[in-house]
C-alpha cells in the first residue's frame, strides 16, 4: 500500500509539472508577436467613394482670333520652345509637355501644339495670348507609339499668330503663320514588356500599420492645401480634383532621394515644408490630399520604389474620357483592378500625369504590368 502510495505521488507531481509546462508554453505562445507580414483586413463594402465624373470642360481657352490675314514679307514673330519627355514604348506611345516663351517685342496667339514623326501625328487645340518676354505652359500631349522600337525622328511644332498692324483695338487682324518649328529631334522608342514574374501581397501588417501611421490626411496643413487644389475645381469630390491633386505634387515636389543608408518615410506635413521627398514621401502627400478631399487610396510597394494608386469606380471609360478633358489630349491610361472596381496608378515621380505608367510599369502585347520588382505589396491608405 506505501508503495502504491509512493507511485501515486511521484505520479500526481509528473501531472502537475505537465500542467505547469503546458501553462507556461501557453503563455509564450500567447505573448509570441503575430506574424509582421500576415495580412490584415483593408477597405470594406461601402467605404470607398469614387470621384465624380464632371461633364464640363476643365481648361478656358481663349477664343481663337477670326480677322486674319496671310502674312507679308515685313510680317515677323520670335518665340522659343521647350518640352520634356518622358519614356515611350512601342504601339502603347508616350507623352511630352510643352513650354512657349515670346521673346519678340509684340502679342503673339497660340492656337495649337502638335508632336509629329514618320508614324503618325498627334494635336492639341489651345487658346492662349503670350505677351512679350512671358512663358507660357501650353499642356500635355499624348503621342501613339510606332510598331517597333529604336531611335525615331520627330519634331514638335505651334500654331502661332501675331497682330497685324491694321484694325482698331476692338477688331484687331492678325498675321496667321500657321505651324511652325521645324527642328528634327531624336527619341528612343522602348520595347514591350515580357510578362513579369512576382510575388503579392495585400495589406501585410507591418508595412500597413506604419504606412497609415505616417500618412495624416487630417494635419492642418494638409486639409488647407487640399481644400485650395480641390477649389480650382468646385463640386463635390472629382476626378478634376484628384488630377489636381497629382499634379500639385508632380509641379512643386522635388524628387531627392534619402540619404544613402536611411529608409526615411515623411510624414505628408513633413513634404509639404520642405517640398523635396523620394517614391514614398510623393505616394504619402498625395495620398494624404485625396483622402483629405474624401477619396481612397492605396500605397503600392516594389522591390526599389514605391506609388499611389487611387479609387476611381467602375466606369473607367468614363474616367478616361474625363482625364482626356482634364488634360486636352487622348491618353492610355494604367489602371488596377479587384472585386470593387478601378485604381488608377498615380506615380507622381515617373510619370506627367494622373493615370500614365508608374516607374517599372510597361506595355505588354496586352495591356501592362509591372516588370521590375520581385513583390508587389499593396496597401490600403486608411489612416484612423
Amino acid at each position: 500500500m506505501e508503495v502504491n502510495r509512493k507511485y501515486l505521488a511521484i505520479l500526481a507531481m509528473l501531472v502537475a509539472v505537465n500542467i505547469v509546462m503546458a501553462g507556461l508554453l501557453y503563455v509564450r505562445l500567447a505573448e509570441r508577436a503575430a506574424d509582421p507580414m500576415a495580412p490584415v483586413a483593408g477597405f470594406r463594402a461601402g467605404q470607398l467613394l469614387a470621384p465624380d465624373i464632371p461633364a464640363s470642360d476643365p481648361n478656358s481657352w481663349e477664343p481663337r482670333p477670326t480677322k486674319v490675314l496671310r502674312p507679308g514679307p515685313s510680317a515677323a514673330f520670335s518665340l522659343q520652345t521647350r518640352f520634356e519627355m518622358g519614356s515611350a514604348y512601342a504601339l502603347w506611345g508616350g507623352d511630352v509637355r510643352c513650354w512657349v516663351q515670346n521673346v519678340g517685342d509684340q502679342d503673339m496667339f497660340v492656337y495649337g501644339f502638335s508632336f509629329e514623326a514618320d508614324w503618325g501625328a498627334a494635336c492639341a487645340t489651345v487658346g492662349m495670348t503670350v505677351g512679350p518676354g512671358r512663358e507660357i505652359y501650353l499642356g500635355m500631349l499624348h503621342f501613339d507609339g510606332p510598331k517597333s522600337p529604336g531611335t525615331k525622328q520627330f519634331r514638335v511644332r505651334t500654331a502661332v499668330m501675331v497682330p497685324a498692324p491694321i484694325g482698331a483695338d476692338l477688331v484687331k487682324w492678325w498675321y496667321d503663320f500657321g505651324w511652325v518649328g521645324d527642328s528634327v529631334r531624336n527619341i528612343a522608342i522602348l520595347p514591350l514588356g515580357d510578362t513579369p514574374h512576382y510575388s503579392e501581397k495585400s495589406n501585410p501588417r507591418y508595412y500597413f500599420e506604419k504606412a497609415n501611421r505616417i500618412m495624416t490626411s487630417d494635419d492642418p496643413g494638409v486639409l488647407a492645401r487640399a481644400s485650395a487644389i480641390a477649389a480650382n475645381h468646385s463640386g463635390v469630390y472629382n476626378i478634376y480634383q484628384a488630377a489636381a491633386a497629382f499634379d500639385y505634387v508632380f509641379d512643386n515636389v522635388q524628387y531627392v532621394n534619402d540619404p544613402a543608408g536611411r529608409d526615411w518615410w515623411a510624414t505628408p506635413n513633413e513634404t509639404l515644408r520642405k517640398m523635396t521627398g523620394d517614391c514614398e514621401d510623393h505616394a504619402f502627400l498625395m495620398a494624404a490630399l485625396i483622402t483629405a478631399m474624401g477619396g481612397n487610396a492605396r500605397f503600392h510597394m516594389e522591390t526599389d520604389h514605391a506609388f499611389l494608386s487611387i479609387y476611381v469606380g467602375t466606369d473607367i471609360a468614363a474616367v478616361q474620357a474625363a482625364l482626356e478633358r482634364y488634360y486636352n489630349t487622348h491618353m492610355e491610361v494604367a489602371s488596377f483592378r479587384d472585386s470593387s472596381g478601378f485604381w488608377l496608378a498615380a506615380d507622381s515621380t515617373a510619370s506627367m500625369c494622373l493615370g500614365g505608367l508608374p516607374l517599372g510599369g510597361q506595355p505588354l502585347a496586352s495591356g501592362w504590368e509591372l516588370t521590375n520588382t520581385t513583390f508587389h505589396y499593396v496597401i490600403d491608405m486608411m489612416p484612423d
